[in-house]
């Protein structure tokens, strides 16, 4: 293989991955936001976790950070972030 070829091959993939709207780690833009938004809410979590010696809030937390890493489907990332909140918000009132 040459050195054309290859440059060939480099563009092809790169337009490949501009036109599936893929950004980065299969991320879209809103894909990314969401990540980083729910990544932003579980450190605030954690940091009153930490303040209020909650072990569920810091979990939830932690949580809230990781998952966005596993999930690369925009609505997921939504549904899974609100659900987690949701369920500490539950635990929070029962126990």
């Amino acid at each position: 293989m040459d050195v054309n070829s290859l440059v060939q091959l480099g563009q092809t993939a790169g337009s490949q991955n501009v036109a599936s709207g893929d950004l980065l780690l299969g991320l879209s833009f809103w894909g990314i936001l969401a990540s980083l938004l729910f990544s932003g809410i579980g450190v605030v979590y954690i940091k009153y976790g930490k303040s209020s010696s909650s072990i569920s809030a810091v979990v939830a937390g932690i949580i809230l950070m990781v998952y966005p890493y596993l999930v690369t489907d925009t609505l997921y990332i939504c549904l899974a972030g609100c659900g987690i909140m949701l369920a500490h918000f539950v635990f929070s009132k029962i126990g």
